[in-house]
């Protein structure tokens, strides 16, 4: 299985390094950016609908174009698909076991969709990722007697709703 998540992710990764060509990536979560760069700051937008959502990943994929290309933005999705099978492997492995971590982690990652997300600068693994982070944290909130968790917990909720808004019902 573990061979089955490196090859996943290395072909990912191929896919990833290619220079971006769907219209989502290319109209909405980078085209905006594109036009925050020319403008020097980020304004607004009354061609792009889209630019009016949540952006807290595209605020990452700013900064790593600002550094190098539309590539860089591809590869943080790409890490975002990889920390989320690593996300969804911990939270499997603390409530049941590493059989089923590791299950859970393939299963995740090995979907096609997950795949074809992976080579993309969308923002999909990037809530994914955030709402499996909320989740674990809320496990181990209530897991903790002092209740210690609860503040990762809601950040990592915020984190998710700022990406997408339908992320809203889920972290709720």
């Amino acid at each position: 299985m573990i061979a089955c998540l490196v090859l996943s992710a290395t072909l990912n990764l191929a896919g990833a390094l290619a220079p971006p060509f769907e219209y989502d990536e290319l109209e909405y979560h980078l085209g905006a950016l594109a036009d925050y760069q020319r403008a020097g700051h980020i304004v607004f937008l009354p061609h792009n609908f889209y630019s009016n959502m949540p952006q807290l990943t595209e605020m990452l994929y700013l900064l790593a174009r600002t550094t190098t290309s539309d590539i860089a933005a591809k590869l943080v999705h790409w890490s975002f698909g990889v920390l989320g099978a690593l996300a969804v492997y911990g939270l499997a492995q603390r409530l049941w076991s590493k059989a089923v971590g590791l299950t859970a982690a393939v299963l995740f990652y090995c979907v096609p969709f997950v795949q074809d997300l992976g080579q993309t600068a969308r923002i999909d693994l990037a809530t994914a990722y955030f709402t499996t982070l909320a989740f674990g944290a809320l496990v181990l909130w209530m897991e903790d007697e002092k209740g210690d968790f609860v503040w990762l917990s809601a950040l990592c909720a915020g984190a998710a709703a700022a990406t997408k808004w339908p992320a809203i019902p889920i972290v709720l």
